[in-house]
């Protein structure tokens, strides 16, 4: 019998064995991506907004062209997750 505390000790080296692990390769190729999309953002609180968007093939985003909601310009970075890729998914 390890007791509670052995258990939470073994939980711990287990859960640091699996972050140490590399992810998996994703499942779908990014440049299937590349290209227009409709971005959503829900805030709580608030009404969603609506951005149209570009997706870029170097893993960038910029807002697009003047829909509804799209006063602001939004950019960033943007990648391909998988299922698996984190816990619990």
């Amino acid at each position: 019998d390890i007791g509670s505390d052995g258990l939470g000790d073994l939980e711990a080296r287990l859960e640091r064995r699996r972050s140490a692990r590399p992810a998996r390769p994703a499942t779908f190729a990014k440049r299937a991506f590349v290209g227009r999309w409709r971005m959503l953002i829900d805030m709580e609180g608030g009404a969603p907004l609506s951005y149209a968007v570009v997706l870029r093939p170097g893993g960038t985003f910029r807002t697009v062209g003047g829909g509804e909601g799209e006063a602001a310009v939004l950019g960033g970075r943007w990648a391909v997750w998988g299922r698996g890729m984190a816990k619990g998914v």
